[in-house]
Formats: structure tokens, sequence, C-alpha cells
């Protein structure tokens, strides 16, 4: 498993180490604040919405 985030915090970081296989992440947070803090808008996808996008980025993979 691969995960891609721009920033998380150092607790995140040590469960993270143990469950995946490879990890990119632009910035590690030692006081991460929550989401809100960090984004205007933090609407997520729902699951259905995020299967769509991802199927749809991989019919135009050329």
């Amino acid at each position: 498993m691969v995960i891609a985030v721009p920033f998380c915090g150092v607790a995140a970081v040590d469960k993270l180490h143990m469950t995946v296989d490879e990890m990119h992440i632009l910035d590690v947070k030692e006081n991460f604040m929550g989401l809100n803090h960090y984004y205007e808008d933090n609407t997520l996808p729902s699951k259905e919405e995020t299967i769509a996008k991802i199927n749809q980025v991989i019919l135009n993979w050329k």
C-alpha cells in the first residue's frame, strides 16, 4: 500500500510505518491542529465519488 498526503501528524507517521509499504508526505506536523485549521473547505467526497474519480483516472491513462 502506498500513501501520499500533503501533511500529517507525528503519531500518524508512526502508525503508517507499520501498515504501509511506501509513504510520500510533504510535511510532518509536530503539533497537528486538525484539518479545519489547514483547509477552508474540508468537504470530503463520498466513497462512490472517490471510486468514480479513481476509475476515471484509470480510464484516461495512456
